[in-house]
């Protein structure tokens, strides 16, 4: 303790990012890019739907977790928010499907009711027409 009640506090001042530094002597700033060994420039390319698709695949089952900077760079969490998707999709064209056959079902049983009922009202003033007829003879 008693090295820090004896130590001087000095004031610090940063220099300018601009001028030349102690070491490389540069006054300016240059751009850097990543080379291979053989000393090509290294081509950030997209990995494909199905390397991304294992790679979820994998973490998921290995209860591994990767941070999500990582997910939206590699395009996994984009992926994903697809997948959710096309099976939101999926799901409401089936309760879709399911709902219009439901309908179809219900509205053929409906008019054969109606047809039914109908028939039976025309027959039943037929035969009381001929009932009448049939009476008067």
């Amino acid at each position: 303790m008693q090295k820090y009640r004896d130590a001087e506090i000095k004031s610090f001042e940063f220099n300018d990012l601009k001028s030349n530094h102690v070491v490389t002597q540069q006054g300016e700033f240059q751009s850097f890019s990543f080379k291979t060994l053989t000393g090509e420039l290294v081509n950030s390319t997209k990995a494909s739907d199905e390397s991304i698709r294992s790679e979820r695949d994998f973490a998921s089952k290995n209860n591994f977790k990767i941070d999500d900077i990582v997910k939206d760079y590699r395009g996994l969490s984009r992926q994903e928010q697809s997948d959710l998707e096309k099976k939101i999709q999926a799901e409401v064209k089936r309760r879709l499907e399911a709902s219009f056959q439901e309908a179809y079902k219900e509205g053929l049983e409906k008019g054969r009711l109606e047809g039914e009922a109908r028939a039976y009202q025309e027959v039943e003033a037929k035969m009381n027409e001929q009932v009448d007829a049939f009476t008067n003879v």
